[in-house]
Protein backbone atom coordinates (compact mmCIF):
# COMPACT_ATOMS: atom_id res chain seq x y z
CA UNK A 1 0.00 0.00 0.00
CA UNK A 2 2.46 2.56 -1.03
CA UNK A 3 -0.11 5.17 -0.61
CA UNK A 4 -1.36 4.55 2.30
CA UNK A 5 -1.80 7.18 5.09
CA UNK A 6 -4.60 6.05 7.58
CA UNK A 7 -5.41 2.47 8.33
CA UNK A 8 -7.83 1.26 10.97
CA UNK A 9 -8.23 -2.43 12.14
CA UNK A 10 -10.80 -2.47 14.99
CA UNK A 11 -11.66 -5.91 15.99
CA UNK A 12 -13.53 -7.27 18.64
CA UNK A 13 -10.60 -10.11 19.20
CA UNK A 14 -7.09 -10.36 18.77
CA UNK A 15 -4.44 -13.09 19.21
CA UNK A 16 -3.63 -16.17 20.50
CA UNK A 17 -2.02 -15.97 24.38
CA UNK A 18 -0.31 -19.42 23.94
CA UNK A 19 1.79 -18.76 20.27
CA UNK A 20 4.35 -16.21 19.57
CA UNK A 21 2.75 -14.56 16.82
CA UNK A 22 -1.06 -14.42 15.44
CA UNK A 23 -1.32 -14.34 11.54
CA UNK A 24 -2.73 -10.75 11.90
CA UNK A 25 0.04 -9.50 13.47
CA UNK A 26 2.26 -11.09 11.39
CA UNK A 27 0.70 -9.73 8.12
CA UNK A 28 1.24 -5.96 9.57
CA UNK A 29 4.76 -6.21 10.58
CA UNK A 30 4.96 -6.90 6.83
CA UNK A 31 3.29 -4.83 5.06
CA UNK A 32 5.00 -1.90 3.39
CA UNK A 33 3.25 1.41 3.82
CA UNK A 34 5.91 4.26 3.54
CA UNK A 35 3.62 7.33 3.43
CA UNK A 36 1.39 5.98 6.77
CA UNK A 37 0.59 8.61 9.11
CA UNK A 38 -1.98 7.17 11.22
CA UNK A 39 -2.76 3.60 12.64
CA UNK A 40 -5.63 2.35 14.78
CA UNK A 41 -5.27 -1.18 16.34
CA UNK A 42 -8.56 -2.19 18.89
CA UNK A 43 -6.86 -5.19 20.64
CA UNK A 44 -8.83 -7.27 23.04
CA UNK A 45 -7.87 -10.30 23.69
CA UNK A 46 -9.13 -13.48 22.22
CA UNK A 47 -9.35 -14.94 25.85
CA UNK A 48 -11.44 -12.37 27.44
CA UNK A 49 -15.02 -11.71 28.12
CA UNK A 50 -16.77 -9.23 29.41
CA UNK A 51 -19.10 -9.02 33.05
CA UNK A 52 -22.51 -8.55 32.46
CA UNK A 53 -23.12 -4.76 34.24
CA UNK A 54 -20.21 -2.96 32.03
CA UNK A 55 -20.59 0.28 30.96
CA UNK A 56 -21.56 0.34 27.16
CA UNK A 57 -22.92 -2.87 26.42
CA UNK A 58 -24.86 -3.68 23.42
CA UNK A 59 -27.53 -5.50 25.72
CA UNK A 60 -28.72 -4.54 29.02
CA UNK A 61 -28.72 -8.08 30.48
CA UNK A 62 -30.55 -9.48 33.86
CA UNK A 63 -28.19 -12.21 34.49
CA UNK A 64 -29.60 -15.02 37.54
CA UNK A 65 -32.62 -13.80 38.84
CA UNK A 66 -34.22 -16.73 37.93
CA UNK A 67 -35.63 -18.24 41.75
CA UNK A 68 -32.65 -19.85 43.85
CA UNK A 69 -29.61 -18.67 46.01
CA UNK A 70 -26.77 -19.06 43.00
CA UNK A 71 -25.37 -15.58 41.67
CA UNK A 72 -22.84 -14.84 39.20
CA UNK A 73 -19.67 -14.21 41.21
CA UNK A 74 -17.67 -13.67 38.34
CA UNK A 75 -18.62 -10.24 38.13
CA UNK A 76 -14.60 -8.77 37.33
CA UNK A 77 -14.49 -10.45 34.11
CA UNK A 78 -11.48 -12.64 33.13
CA UNK A 79 -8.67 -12.27 31.07
CA UNK A 80 -5.43 -14.52 29.75
CA UNK A 81 -2.44 -12.60 29.71
CA UNK A 82 -1.39 -11.56 26.62
CA UNK A 83 2.45 -11.20 25.58
CA UNK A 84 2.19 -8.10 23.41
CA UNK A 85 5.77 -8.14 23.19
CA UNK A 86 5.83 -11.15 20.92
CA UNK A 87 2.75 -10.17 19.35
CA UNK A 88 3.38 -6.94 18.25
CA UNK A 89 6.95 -6.71 18.60
CA UNK A 90 7.35 -7.46 14.52
CA UNK A 91 4.54 -4.17 13.71
CA UNK A 92 6.77 -1.99 15.93
CA UNK A 93 10.17 -2.62 14.53
CA UNK A 94 8.44 -1.89 11.24
CA UNK A 95 6.71 1.24 12.46
CA UNK A 96 9.95 2.59 13.35
CA UNK A 97 10.84 2.79 9.44
CA UNK A 98 7.72 5.25 8.80
CA UNK A 99 6.73 8.53 9.43
CA UNK A 100 4.06 7.70 11.49
CA UNK A 101 2.79 10.09 13.60
CA UNK A 102 -0.31 9.13 15.21
CA UNK A 103 -0.45 5.27 16.58
CA UNK A 104 -3.84 4.23 18.59
CA UNK A 105 -3.44 0.76 20.92
CA UNK A 106 -6.89 0.43 22.65
CA UNK A 107 -9.35 -1.78 24.40
CA UNK A 108 -6.37 -4.26 25.77
CA UNK A 109 -6.69 -5.79 29.56
CA UNK A 110 -3.10 -7.07 29.57
CA UNK A 111 -1.84 -3.36 30.01
CA UNK A 112 1.65 -4.20 31.95
CA UNK A 113 2.84 -6.29 28.80
CA UNK A 114 1.44 -3.79 26.00
CA UNK A 115 4.44 -1.28 28.01
CA UNK A 116 6.92 -3.79 28.44
CA UNK A 117 5.92 -3.83 24.42
CA UNK A 118 6.83 -0.47 23.72
CA UNK A 119 9.65 -0.43 25.79
CA UNK A 120 11.85 -3.23 24.13
CA UNK A 121 10.27 -1.98 20.79
CA UNK A 122 9.99 1.94 20.96
CA UNK A 123 7.98 3.98 19.31
CA UNK A 124 8.74 5.50 15.53
CA UNK A 125 10.68 9.08 16.09
CA UNK A 126 8.02 10.58 14.46
CA UNK A 127 5.07 10.08 16.42
CA UNK A 128 3.24 13.10 18.07
CA UNK A 129 -0.10 11.04 19.34
CA UNK A 130 0.03 7.73 21.46
CA UNK A 131 -3.67 6.55 21.79
CA UNK A 132 -4.09 3.80 24.72
CA UNK A 133 -7.30 4.89 25.60
CA UNK A 134 -10.37 2.22 26.92
CA UNK A 135 -7.75 -0.10 28.50
CA UNK A 136 -6.73 -1.09 31.83
CA UNK A 137 -4.51 0.80 32.54
CA UNK A 138 -4.33 1.05 35.94
CA UNK A 139 -2.59 3.49 38.69
CA UNK A 140 0.37 1.22 38.68
CA UNK A 141 1.34 2.49 34.99
CA UNK A 142 1.42 5.90 35.97
CA UNK A 143 5.06 5.04 37.91
CA UNK A 144 5.68 2.86 35.07
CA UNK A 145 5.29 5.71 32.58
CA UNK A 146 7.32 8.18 35.06
CA UNK A 147 10.25 5.65 35.23
CA UNK A 148 10.32 5.06 31.38
CA UNK A 149 9.93 8.47 30.61
CA UNK A 150 12.41 8.69 27.33
CA UNK A 151 9.85 6.33 25.59
CA UNK A 152 7.15 9.20 25.47
CA UNK A 153 9.49 12.78 25.42
CA UNK A 154 8.78 13.40 22.22
CA UNK A 155 5.09 12.14 21.93
CA UNK A 156 2.77 15.87 21.93
CA UNK A 157 -0.40 14.04 23.16
CA UNK A 158 -0.72 10.52 25.34
CA UNK A 159 -4.66 9.67 25.57
CA UNK A 160 -5.47 7.64 28.48
CA UNK A 161 -9.02 8.53 28.38
CA UNK A 162 -11.40 5.46 29.47
CA UNK A 163 -8.71 3.95 31.15
CA UNK A 164 -8.37 2.62 35.30
CA UNK A 165 -6.24 5.45 36.19
CA UNK A 166 -7.29 7.40 38.88
CA UNK A 167 -5.10 10.41 39.15
CA UNK A 168 -2.87 11.13 36.05
CA UNK A 169 -1.99 14.48 37.06
CA UNK A 170 1.90 12.83 37.90
CA UNK A 171 2.16 12.85 34.44
CA UNK A 172 2.18 16.11 33.35
CA UNK A 173 6.04 15.60 34.19
CA UNK A 174 5.97 13.55 31.00
CA UNK A 175 5.90 16.80 28.97
CA UNK A 176 2.98 16.07 26.03
CA UNK A 177 -0.05 16.85 27.22
CA UNK A 178 -1.92 14.13 28.68
CA UNK A 179 -5.72 13.49 27.89
CA UNK A 180 -7.57 11.62 30.64
CA UNK A 181 -10.85 10.14 31.93
CA UNK A 182 -11.13 7.52 34.71
CA UNK A 183 -13.48 4.91 33.08
CA UNK A 184 -14.70 1.06 32.92
CA UNK A 185 -11.17 0.01 31.01
CA UNK A 186 -10.84 -2.76 28.46
CA UNK A 187 -14.77 -3.17 26.56
CA UNK A 188 -15.01 -6.74 25.38
CA UNK A 189 -18.26 -8.94 24.64
CA UNK A 190 -18.99 -12.39 25.82
CA UNK A 191 -18.05 -14.77 23.09
CA UNK A 192 -20.21 -17.08 21.67
CA UNK A 193 -19.94 -20.43 23.73
CA UNK A 194 -18.47 -18.97 27.02
CA UNK A 195 -20.63 -20.17 28.88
Amino acid sequence: APELRDFAFLGLRWGQPYRDQSEVAQTLAAAKWPKLQRLALRIPETFTYAWPDQDGAYVSVDRYDEEGDDEYMDDEGWHEDMNWSAELGGLLDALSQTKLEQLSLTSFASASNLLVALAEHGLPASLQILDLSASDLGDEAVGWMLEHRQLFASLKTLDLRDTLIDDASPLAALGPEVLHSSGGGAIYRFSVGME
